[in-house]
């Protein structure tokens, strides 16, 4: 309560200077507008890039009586660097493993059925069960559909982010994602065929009057269904390989490129700020301007985008434009942070 007390004569006072100088604050709102302007013409904010024309960027501003303008600057890069934080996001997501086996959901069913089966059956039927038994453990065996599944799933993931990247056409895209569709496919089709075999092993593993298959041919056609997926297998996780050692190299090229356009775009914003800052002649000499970066400041702690903020004199941005001063000195006078 005591504090509120104390602050209220500040706010008494500096309610009346608002009040009081009215033609100054509309001065300065002229200036601020046109400064405004001059920043997006200059750093190219204006560009219609977005979605059905819509803009990327844009400059928004606001006076703080006693300390200085605020002013907002949303660039193009922000919504480039989303998209490396896309890429590096299914980048990371490669080097998952895929959260279950597709055949585990036969080898649950299995160890079921032959712990139930056992309980009932004869000696005759339990021989049928350890054929049975040994019959679903090869198919179980069989990785290669999770090596085969996570390959594909690697494969889509570092398709989608050189698409993102701009580093492949739509014509090359469309034709690799038909390879690993096909993959995919191919895939499908060799665990189909296995959960068709595993019905027909537990057909014959009954005494199943549908049971269309000896053991020995079932035995045949799991040995001709290994032979299938190592060609499979191999070809999935080359083309794994491929398109994830492109991704690599496009997100190094591309983290470059954005760091340089950047350092490029303060750079600019510095020499706009000596060549045009004395166009604020309404803001005091004792006050500051903030410019806010948004969403191109240092990663934070949880990989989200913090704003970079400058804060400078308006004193010496002054002295730039009068020429005292070089931009590469307003810059090295100025404060620049992450938040």
């Amino acid at each position: 309560m005591k504090s509120i007390a104390k602050l209220l004569p500040l706010l008494l006072v500096t309610g009346s200077a608002l009040q009081a100088q009215p033609q100054q604050l509309s001065e300065l709102r002229a200036d601020v507008e046109l400064f405004s302007a001059v920043l997006a013409e200059s750093l190219g904010l204006n560009e219609t890039s977005g979605l059905f024309g819509m803009s990327l960027g844009g400059v928004q501003s606001t006076y703080l009586q006693g300390q200085g303008l605020v002013i907002e600057l949303r660039s193009p890069l922000a919504n480039r660097r989303n998209r490396l934080g896309l890429a590096a996001l299914n980048n990371a997501l490669q080097n998952l493993q895929l959260s279950s086996n597709p055949l585990e959901a036969i080898r649950r069913n299995t160890e079921a059925a032959v712990r139930t089966s056992a309980l009932a059956l004869n000696e005759s039927v339990a021989q049928a069960d350890s054929f049975y038994q040994e019959m679903m453990d090869k198919i179980a065996a069989v990785d290669f559909s999770l090596v085969v599944n996570t390959a594909v799933e690697q494969a889509g993931n570092s398709l989608r982010s050189l698409r993102s990247l701009g580093e492949i056409s739509d014509e090359e895209f469309t034709r690799l994602q038909a390879e690993v569709d096909d993959l995919r496919q191919q895939l499908q089709d060799n665990i189909e065929d296995l959960r068709e075999l595993e019905q027909q092993a537990r057909e014959a593993a009954g005494d199943s009057p549908d049971a269309q298959a000896a053991p020995e041919s079932l035995v045949a056609r799991l040995d001709q269904l290994v032979e299938r997926f190592e060609p499979l297998r191999e070809t999935a996780l080359t083309k794994a390989r491929e398109l994830q050692d492109r991704n690599e190299a496009a997100e190094q090229r591309y983290a470059r490129q954005w760091q340089a356009d950047l350092d490029a775009f303060e750079a600019r914003l510095y020499t706009t700020l000596c060549d045009y800052g004395a166009s604020l002649r309404s803001l005091p000499d004792e006050e500051t301007v903030a410019l806010i970066l948004r969403n191109l400041g240092d990663d934070a702690p949880d990989n989200s985008s913090m704003d970079k903020i400058h804060v400078l004199k308006v004193a010496d941005m002054q002295a730039c434009q009068r020429g005292a001063i070089d931009s590469e000195t307003l810059r090295s006078r100025s404060l620049a942070y992450s938040y």
